[in-house]
């Protein structure tokens, strides 16, 4: 079977077109095994956890990525085989956890912005061309960053659901990016339907931010992927180079 210029499979249903909140599974698990790798962990059975205190570490070069609890609870089980630890939480529906205040990232050195990132948990999400891999915490400043704010994978929110409900974050979120690639180094965010109304509000909000180009694709599976991805990339961008 051969499929040319992606493809969009029919399934029976759709998603909802909001996010609502539920209730906090307890005991919840949280995986310690991230991006292909295993997390050593810091806690032991019945100890008592805060929400953001480290459940466990790796370390990789440039530093340490950790595993914040995302609720305060006391450790229930560690399995190591199955790779999560099992985290007791204190009440049976706690409030959503308070927005911390972030550093402002206009201030940042780039070491401590990657710091922070991986404090939160947030480095294993980062994907690097080069090693095509984690990217270590000392690796060289990226040339530039590729945002991938589309998702049509089955059975998971769609990325304009997910942006809906968080924008202030999302757009917050842009300015820490910043401190993480060179100087004049690009920020390409990948969105799709450019006369959505949303995709319009995001326009709008980035277009005083001269290193982010939004780049619109088409909405057809596999648009998540980074080789189809690159291909579009490249359809908009035609000096863009490898590395």
């Amino acid at each position: 079977m051969k499929i040319k210029k992606g493809y969009l499979p029919r399934i029976t249903g759709r998603p909802a077109s909001g996010l609502t909140s539920r209730e906090v599974i307890s005991p919840l698990q949280i995986p310690i095994c991230l991006a292909g790798k295993q997390y050593e962990p810091l806690v032991k059975p019945g100890q008592a956890i805060k929400c953001g205190e480290p459940l466990a570490e790796l370390e990789i070069s440039g530093g340490t990525l950790s595993i914040p609890a995302p609720y305060s609870g006391t450790v229930e089980q560690i399995d190591i085989e199955k790779g999560f630890i099992s985290l007791r939480v204190s009440e049976p529906n706690p409030q959503p956890w308070s927005r911390p205040t972030f550093t402002d990232p206009t201030v940042l050195e780039n070491q401590t912005a990657r710091k922070l990132l991986a404090a939160a948990g947030v480095w294993p999400n980062f994907w690097d061309s080069l090693s095509q891999d984690t990217p270590a915490l000392d690796a060289p400043q990226p040339k530039a960053i590729v945002i991938k704010a589309v998702c049509i994978e089955p059975f998971r929110a769609r990325g304009k659901v997910v942006l809906d409900n968080n924008l202030e974050l999302f757009l917050q979120g842009l300015s820490y990016l910043e401190r993480l690639s060179g100087e004049f180094a690009p920020t390409y965010l990948i969105l799709t339907a450019a006369q959505h109304p949303l995709a319009k509000k995001i326009k709008k909000e980035v277009a005083g931010l001269a290193w982010v180009r939004p780049i619109f694709v088409p909405l057809v599976y596999p648009v998540g992927n980074n080789q189809y991805l690159w291909r579009c990339l490249r359809r908009n961008e035609s000096n863009l180079q490898k590395g």
